[in-house]
């Protein structure tokens, strides 16, 4: 017994000594200080399987996400690598968690598990770390401090194929951050010694390619993607590579070859992705359509039935769109267009080229308002700061005027052959009217209570009986009131009054129209009593409409060099009674547009124009029939006009306005002019006057581009003047001088001053402003100090020319300022 006690006890004492000294032994081990094996093998080991596999697992997870995440624009080159960078935004941060957990694990594998002795590191997993590192940096897209993490694994490679991914992603890094020529160098001397890794040779291939797509050389990318798809064994990357392949092909318009690639993408079938497999295919289908004028749709419309292409019916439709587009069947293309819209799923890059295509048709066709809505449309999808993005807006802003004219129009138009109708022609337009829109909101909620499928269930609302339907009910009382009236309950109601005058002079009640569940469905009377009926609102609807014809038709003959468009909207307004203003210009862009097509026709509109108004400056333009762009071009005729202007010759361009008027008939200057006369005429005679000629300038051109700026004038005037304070004590001494005294005011302003510079005197500011069409003044200007006149005179009495009369006089500067606006300055003598 005491035997077995002693064994027991040694066996014991054993143990614990034992496991004393294994964890001794792992204490000592965990120390990085010591280069021994034991170390080495636990630091390996626990790197590999702890935190490198962590890491390497939160780098897989995330390098799937943007895999499925990326949506990629097939309509240009696709990227060979999906980040997803390579559009208008390159500053995008594309945040997914793993990355940052995976540089976080494979930074505490370095931190904790590295062992570095003389510069060699022992531990053969801290490379991996290294990798792991730059690849989460690079998929976050940093890609210069993942440049940094594959240049250290560079330094501390131990192995072969650890060198070459390394350096392959050194070089994606490279591509990223813009520098091209650099990684083609490097990629093209890691070629030979990739060769024996089938899959890094078809990478370095595929990398080389994107360089030169990024360099403009398609030739080179050409012969590199193709490599990098017969080399790849990974099925998904060998249809990007070859899809990229035939789009290049594709491209330079070797189509036989492009269909071929396609083709290859197409036989894998479902062994790759099939938004790849979809795009070749109508790709392909595309080529054929083009070489063997063949009718796609019978293939699409198949397509369509299998349930794989469901998720990518959008683009489906897209390409029949652009068939029916192409063929001149542009109903079905716009109807095609709009499935593609509307289909689940439709991504960002096809909304896109749908909107900007549809802007395009419409742009086209002349139907502004339409391209102007899709434009709208495709800015919302687009990054705001982006360049394209900008392109897009300032595009937009081009139709704003148009879209606007045409609103007018339309809405003007719609109000106005109502207002035309008699009272019964009104009330079955607004009845029918009604109709429409129950009927509409019937089918809309018919369909939202029914649901697809081959199974159906019929709700109580849905039962066709209808005294059981409440909807049904509803919307046949409110459609009763409407055409009927109020009327009572009894026999041979309808025969009791007239119809016409029972609805025209009911009072309906609003509320009836609120507790009805079709809000949108209301009396004939109602929208009756909603047009105008005032004689002055009716006149002025008409001279805005007739302005807005005018306007229309000279933007599409000048802007947009639409003549079908221009002769539809000047002819029209011919027919509108227009006034004197409006019917010259009408008459004279339309004999401009049918001069060189149709001689006859154009002669019909000059004659008229010679007999019913002789002396307008357009009438004159065409009998004189003077070439002046021999001389001058509108634009420099202009330039020198202007000129003209800031040297204060006013009175030449008011005197010769018509002379000037006729120079630029038809050069889409005439406005400029006009507003240069009207300047003119306000420096001369004052802020009243061009006032006056202002608010003429808005009566004549109330929707041009230059009455935007002209409204702000006017409506600041009154504010500015009111506001006007003294500013300190500028004083200036005013010369007058007739402008009949035929006196160079100019040069005696240089001999002035010349005088003042022989007498040491510090130099004064003298100019030349013009007062009046009849007085000018030399302007000596002083600052806080009163002008010393008897000073001043004694030095120029001598000069020829200089006048010192009773009409000299000395002025603040605010005052001098409101005499030449309000012209309120009168000659002492004659």
């Amino acid at each position: 017994m005491e035997l077995y006690t002693i064994k027991t006890i040694k066996l014991v004492y054993t143990r614990f000594y034992f496991f004393q000294l294994i964890t001794i032994s792992l204490f000592i081990s965990c120390s990085t200080s010591k280069d021994k094996f034991f170390n080495k093998e636990y630091h390996k080991l626990n790197s590999k399987y702890n935190v490198i596999f962590n890491a390497q697992q939160a780098l897989n997870i995330g390098e799937l996400l943007v895999e499925q995440n990326t949506e990629e624009n097939f309509g240009k080159i696709v990227s060979v690598e999906p980040l997803g960078l390579f559009n208008d935004n390159l500053e995008r941060v594309q945040k997914i968690p793993s990355f940052t957990l995976a540089e976080e694990k494979a930074t505490k594998a370095i931190q904790k598990h590295s062992m570095n002795f003389n510069g060699l590191q022992k531990n053969s997993q801290i490379q991996k770390a290294y990798y792991i590192l730059g690849k989460a940096r690079y998929f976050d897209l940093r890609f210069s401090p993942a440049l940094e993490a594959f240049e250290y694994v560079l330094k501390i490679y131990d192995d072969k194929k650890t060198f070459l991914k390394a350096k392959l992603w050194r070089e994606k890094s490279n591509i990223r951050l813009n520098n091209n020529q650099i990684a083609i160098k490097n990629l093209k001397l890691l070629l030979p010694q990739a060769i024996k890794f089938q899959k890094i040779y078809s990478e370095v291939n595929a990398s080389l390619a994107q360089a030169y797509l990024n360099n403009k050389n398609q030739d080179s990318a050409r012969l590199f993607i193709s490599k990098a798809a017969a080399f790849s064994k990974n099925n998904d990357k060998k249809a990007r590579y070859l899809f990229i392949h035939g789009q290049l092909l594709e491209k330079i318009n070797l189509l036989d070859s492009a269909q071929k690639v396609y083709n290859s993408v197409i036989e894998l079938g479902r062994k790759i992705p099939r938004l790849f497999w979809i795009h070749s295919k109508l790709n392909d289908l595309k080529i054929q359509s083009v070489q063997l004028e063949i009718n796609p749709i019978i293939i699409t419309k198949r397509l369509k039935r299998n349930y794989e292409n469901f998720p990518y019916a959008h683009l489906i439709n897209q390409f029949e769109a652009r068939y029916y587009i192409d063929t001149g069947l542009d109903s079905l293309g716009i109807s095609s267009y709009d499935k593609s819209l509307r289909s689940k799923g439709v991504d960002v890059f096809t909304r896109r080229s749908n909107y900007r295509e549809l802007s395009d048709y419409f742009f086209k066709k002349g139907n502004f308002i339409n391209a102007g809505t899709y434009l709208d449309s495709l800015i919302q999808l687009m990054d705001k700061n982006s360049f394209s993005s900008k392109i897009t807006k300032r595009e937009r802003k081009g139709l704003d005027r148009i879209i606007n004219l045409e609103t007018i129009i339309r809405n003007n138009d719609s109000i106005l052959s109502i207002v035309s109708m008699n009272e019964k022609e009104k009330l079955n337009f607004f009845n029918e009217h009604i109709q429409k829109v129950i009927k509409i909101d019937s089918m809309k909620k018919n369909n939202s209570g029914s649901r697809r499928g081959i199974f159906r269930s019929q709700k109580k609302s849905q039962v066709k009986f209808y005294f059981y339907n409440e909807d049904q009910i509803n919307q046949g009382k409110v459609f009763f009131k409407s055409l009927w009236g109020n009327q009572s309950n009894v026999d041979n109601w309808n025969s009791l009054s007239p119809v016409t005058s029972e609805v025209i002079n009911e009072k309906f009640n609003s509320i009836d129209v609120i507790k009805t569940k079709n809000p949108k469905a209301r009396t004939a009377a109602y929208y009756i009593n909603l047009l105008p009926k005032k004689t002055e609102t009716v006149d002025s609807l008409k001279k805005i409409r007739k302005q807005a014809y005018l306007d229309a038709g000279l933007l599409y003959k000048e802007k947009f060099s639409n003549n079908d468009l221009s002769i539809k909207r000047l002819s029209k307004l011919l027919k509108l009674n227009p006034n004197e203003n409006q019917e010259i210009l009408a008459l004279y862009n339309l004999y401009k547009i049918h001069e060189t097509n149709d001689t006859t026709y154009a002669s019909k509109f000059r004659d008229k124009l010679i007999q019913k108004y002789p002396k307008s400056v357009y009438t004159s333009d065409l009998l004189d029939n003077r070439n002046f762009e021999k001389d001058k071009s509108p634009t420099n005729f202009y330039i020198y006009l202007h000129k003209k202007f800031m040297l204060q010759e006013f009175l030449d361009i008011i005197v010769n306005k018509n002379e000037y008027r006729k120079r630029l008939i038809g050069t889409g200057l005439e406005l400029k002019l006009e507003l240069l006369i009207i300047n003119s005429i306000g420096r001369l005679r004052g802020i009243n006057e061009w006032r006056k000629e202002l608010k003429s300038f808005l009566e004549k051109y109330p929707n041009s581009e230059e009455s935007k700026q002209v409204k702000k004038i006017v409506t600041n005037i009154k504010t500015k003047f009111e506001e006007i304070k003294p500013t300190g004590k500028k004083f200036k001494w005013i010369i007058v001088f007739s402008n009949t005294s035929e006196v160079d005011l100019q040069r005696l302003r240089e001999n002035m001053i010349l005088e003042l510079n022989k007498r040491l005197e510090r130099r004064k500011k003298i100019t030349v402003d013009r007062y009046s069409d009849r007085y000018s003044f030399i302007v000596v200007h002083t600052e806080n100090q009163y002008p010393e006149v008897n000073f001043l005179l004694k030095i120029w009495s001598n000069l020829p020319s200089f006048q010192n009369n009773l009409d000299n006089f000395v002025a603040l500067s605010s005052e001098y300022n409101q005499i030449q606006k309000q012209k309120t300055w009168k000659p002492q003598t004659n």
